[in-house]
């Protein structure tokens, strides 16, 4: 007898997805309204090992861009977040911030954010 089983487990050892901001948990509202803005327009904020936030404030961003998706990799023991901007085809209408969550499949020694290609640093919080 021959057993064949699928997995839906991502071998990934990253995943992200966007979260819209009016199905936010109360904590992550309650972090974003105390913002201190940081000179990246990046926040961190960490709800456990495995499960992180990133907010993305659009006060800093070029006139006339938004945020582009964000991209995670993976370095050896460390793991990358890049965001990058790009001209709105509507350079009129106003930036929206943009809130992600990314989760990690095993443990991670460093971690570096990146904007438009340079190392950055970011605000971190912890709920």
């Amino acid at each position: 007898m021959l057993l064949v089983a699928c997995s839906n487990q991502q071998t990934n050892a990253l995943s992200y997805s966007e979260v819209p901001l009016n199905r936010v948990p109360k904590e992550i509202i309650s972090y974003i309204k105390d913002l201190t803005l940081q000179a990246s327009g990046m926040h961190q904020i960490i709800k456990n090992s495995d499960i992180f936030y990133l907010y993305l404030d659009p006060s800093f961003l070029k006139d006339g861009y938004t945020y582009d998706q964000i991209e995670l990799k993976e370095q050896g023991n460390s793991y990358e977040v890049h965001v990058n901007q790009f001209q709105a085809p509507d350079k009129t209408g106003t930036a929206k911030a943009k809130l992600y969550k990314y989760r990690l499949n095993k443990a991670y020694e460093y971690v570096r954010f990146y904007k438009d290609g340079k190392e950055t640093s970011v605000s971190i919080m912890g709920y």
